[in-house]
């Protein structure tokens, strides 16, 4: 659906440069923290495909909105575009690039520990992971959500990944006090996923399989931020016990 809105108005769609004289410091910052550089030509859109002005894009981020992105770094052009409310995407669920019995696709990426994390972290329990980058409101807001959930389900392992490189991804976690385990540097396993979408959350199995997957605005109570309870919630509706993993192993 989001290909064929962009093919749609791809001719009539205006473009702007990060560098352009509309941009402020913080648009700036967001588009770099996304691996879109100043000879890229950026284009937004609102959740139908209409297009935006940089500051009206801004505004929505900032009202808590979640986008999908699109790059081509042949053409160098991006494609930013507002993701639909949480009561449309209910029904677009099933768009979503990890469906339940997918295997996680084989990664080596470094923690901000500089540790070495590869697939043998997600065997033997469940793990929450959670697709995020520094820039994104959304992610910031579910945070203290991310954090009570994991200390209160000491069962289920929680990891979060981002493309945004270690500095950033630390100085996120010093500011927003963040204290899940962080990915960094992962644009390469992030695409091979196809996650366009955030913050995504991810239960996986201890063999390593994709239990379900969703969008953070889906898991939240309506008119309010997520809570650890709504996760909690969230996951027993997939019909695991993560108590119970041993029994999986």
């Amino acid at each position: 659906m989001l290909t064929k809105a962009i093919a749609l108005t791809a001719i009539l769609t205006l473009t702007f440069s990060p560098a352009s004289k509309g941009s402020t410091p913080a648009q700036q910052e967001m588009l770099r923290a996304m691996g879109i550089d100043s000879s890229t030509d950026v284009q937004y859109k609102d959740a139908h495909g209409d297009v935006l002005t940089v500051d009206e894009f801004m505004k929505a981020i900032d009202a808590g909105k979640n986008f999908d992105m699109m790059k081509n770094p042949v053409k160098h052009t991006a494609t930013l575009q507002l993701s639909n409310n949480a009561e449309e995407t209910l029904g677009s669920m099933r768009d979503l690039p990890l469906k339940r019995g997918d295997v996680i696709p084989e990664f080596k990426l470094g923690s901000l520990h500089a540790q070495e994390v590869t697939n043998a972290a997600l065997r033997g329990h469940y793990t929450l992971i959670s697709f995020f980058f520094s820039a994104c409101a959304p992610c910031i807001a579910e945070v203290p959500a991310l954090n009570a959930y994991a200390r209160e389900h000491q069962d289920v392992a929680a990891m979060a990944v981002t493309f945004d490189d270690p500095e950033t991804a630390a100085a996120f976690a010093s500011k927003w006090h963040f204290n899940w385990q962080i990915l960094a540097d992962a644009q390469s396993f992030i695409d091979r996923i196809g996650i366009k979408t955030y913050p995504l959350l991810v239960l996986v199995d201890p063999k390593g399989k994709v239990q379900a997957a969703t969008l953070g605005s889906d898991v939240e109570q309506k008119g309010k931020r997520m809570a650890a309870t709504d996760l909690a919630r969230w996951i027993a509706k997939t019909g695991v016990n993560p108590s119970a993993s041993s029994e999986t192993n």
